[in-house]
């Protein structure tokens, strides 16, 4: 499989990044998933919007092998967070030369009937649990805020995302 390199990382290094797992379960209104690490241990809950054939604002990114990338704080982001490298079909951020994918903070996705507001346009928000926070049926993230804290001061600089189905 062919990867989008970032030149922020020398080439030298890419057997080096471990990959982390990511098993989906998609839902009408969401998609909901966990990722391990490569030791198999739990390391967040992730919440994303429907798949609706990559759709650029409109859907969860397609099943693959991603690259991500710690970014520092900065200008409309007072916290640190995960950029993807590339994704196929999806808006490139000119400033940082890499996808407009993140991992962020955040508590619900909307597929456009639930009426909550918006926090992702297509990222994978983090956080510790599924929860209904407004008795909907929908699930939506709890913990977020200090989940991606805590990622950020314990994952690698970069690591590789394999994102796939759940079995079963």
């Amino acid at each position: 499989m062919k990867y989008y390199w970032p030149k922020t990382i020398p080439m030298l290094l890419m057997d080096m990044i471990p990959k982390f797992i990511m098993p989906r379960v998609y839902m009408p209104k969401n998609t909901l998933a966990s990722i391990y690490d490569p030791k198999k241990e739990l390391v967040c809950k992730t919440l994303e919007l429907p798949w609706v054939n990559n759709a650029s604002n409109k859907s969860c990114i397609p099943e693959d092998t991603y690259i991500f990338i710690k970014m520092l704080p900065g200008a409309g982001r007072a916290y640190g967070y995960f950029r993807c490298a590339y994704v196929k079909g999806r808006t490139m951020n000119p400033a940082f030369n890499m996808s407009t994918i993140l991992m962020h903070p955040g508590d619900h996705v909307d597929d456009g009937t639930t009426g909550h507001v918006v926090d992702s346009l297509g990222c994978i928000i983090v956080g510790s649990r599924h929860v209904d926070i407004e008795n909907d049926g929908v699930y939506d993230m709890a913990e977020s805020k200090a989940k991606l804290l805590w990622m950020y001061q314990n994952l690698p600089d970069a690591f590789y995302l394999e994102i796939t189905k759940k079995a079963g």
